[in-house]
């Protein structure tokens, strides 16, 4: 009677430890979970805020390369102008008015080219440094990813709060692909601005 007492107090004592450990593995997936989460919200908001500064960026771009065009139809209309107002008066060769007038229309023009490409090249290198700045930030949110990847694997993939954490993890991924096509979006815009001022 005795013996089979401890034995069953024995047993009673090891259950009782395998519950005490089961609870606090428990308590432990608990706040890594909740860590987790935090962090994911965290790189959420960053996102969110960087693609909203690349909206930005891509509709100031837009309004310049708008611009841009705006100014291409005038120099046009200017220039169709130019030509018929161009015919030398009666009795004056065109070789004695077209000389001169070259002259002083090819100063104007040059001066104000390299007037608007010192303005664009300036516009053209902010926007580059923004850009560097924003491959960086990236760099840094892929980085923090990846360790939460690996915090991942550590905890049981049945558990319902890990499929919640991949669902924010895959909408972080979608965050972070919209930010790289606005960034695409962006250098496209560059480029139009620079073949228009040549």
């Amino acid at each position: 009677m005795r013996i089979e007492l401890k034995r069953l107090r024995t047993l009673l004592n090891s259950k009782a430890d395998n519950v005490m450990n089961l609870e606090t593995r428990r308590l432990q997936l608990q706040t890594a979970i909740k860590e987790r989460r935090s962090e994911i919200s965290i790189h959420q908001s960053t996102l969110r805020q960087q693609l909203r500064d690349e909206e930005g960026k891509t509709n100031e771009i837009s309004a310049q390369l708008h611009d841009r065009i705006t100014k291409i139809e005038k120099l046009k209309k200017r220039y169709e102008i130019v030509n018929i107002s161009m015919a030398p008066p009666e009795g004056v060769s065109e070789e004695e008015t077209s000389q001169t007038y070259y002259v002083i229309k090819a100063a104007q023009e040059k001066e104000e080219l390299q007037r608007e490409g010192d303005e664009l090249d300036a516009k053209n290198r902010k926007a580059e440094q923004e850009l560097l700045a924003l491959q960086n930030t990236l760099r840094i949110i892929n980085s923090g990813n990846n360790q939460t990847k690996q915090s991942f694997k550590k905890l049981p993939d049945s558990s319902d709060e890990i499929s919640r954490l991949e669902e924010l993890e895959e909408q972080s991924r979608h965050l972070m692909d919209k930010v790289r096509t606005k960034r695409r979006k962006v250098e496209d815009m560059k480029n139009d601005l620079k073949v228009m001022s040549y």
